[in-house]
């Protein structure tokens, strides 16, 4: 699963565009999507805090666990 797929699937189950970032920007209260050279991060910012910060070594990875991650909080 590529950021676009990711983006599609999300809108898609009506998880709210302002819960997400998949481009890297520190947006607070939403989760983010980030590409560090070699490794994606997925995280949740508030107020320029990362939280609950996990690496993968692969876009897909990366892409799948922020899609479960997003269904559990919005319980779809």
């Amino acid at each position: 699963m590529t950021r676009i797929e990711l983006r599609e699937r999300l809108i898609e189950l009506g998880i709210p565009e302002d819960a997400y970032e998949l481009n890297g920007l520190m947006r607070d209260e939403c989760c983010v999507l980030d590409e560090n050279y070699e490794t994606w991060s997925v995280y949740y910012s508030e107020r320029g805090l990362r939280t609950g910060e996990r690496e993968f070594t692969s876009e897909a990875d990366a892409c799948q666990y922020m899609l479960r991650r997003l269904r559990r909080d919005f319980a779809v």
